[in-house]
């Protein structure tokens, strides 16, 4: 009777582990989707910079005074440069079929998941920020 308790309660502690496990990588695949939408919405965002800072050096190659044309053209560059790199380190850290949910993400990487999140939402506003700066600029003239 105490051998048949015993398996019964390891059966039943086996599939609470596997039950939190399924659910904590679910929780993880949400986490990927909501970076790769962060992905999905910035990456048509490159080309917009790119337009603007060709606008702005042409508006800086006719009046060189114009300091924050410059500064616009310095913070586009950065964002681009931004978007490319947290690209790449997305790449190097997880496969992509970890990335698009179709794989489980191993222990070791679940903090790099949070990482991630919260550093799409930083490039997030380091691009939108450049790009309205940039924007507004070029209203005024």
């Amino acid at each position: 009777m105490k051998k048949l308790i015993l398996i019964i309660v390891t059966v039943l502690s086996l599939f609470s582990c596997q039950n939190k496990s399924a659910l904590q990588q679910a929780a993880l695949a949400d986490q990927m989707a909501d970076i790769v939408a962060v992905h999905d919405e910035l990456m048509p965002q490159m080309g917009v910079i790119g337009t603007l800072m060709g606008q702005l050096q042409e508006q800086v190659a006719i009046d060189s005074t114009l300091v924050a044309h410059s500064d616009a053209i310095t913070h586009l560059k950065g964002a681009n440069k931004a978007m490319m790199t947290w690209m790449m380190d997305l790449g190097e850290v997880f496969t992509p079929d970890q990335i698009m949910g179709q794989d489980t993400i191993p222990v070791l990487l679940h903090a790099q998941v949070g990482a991630f999140e919260r550093s799409a939402q930083e490039l997030r506003v380091q691009m939108m920020t450049a790009i309205d700066q940039a924007q507004a600029l070029l209203k005024e003239k």
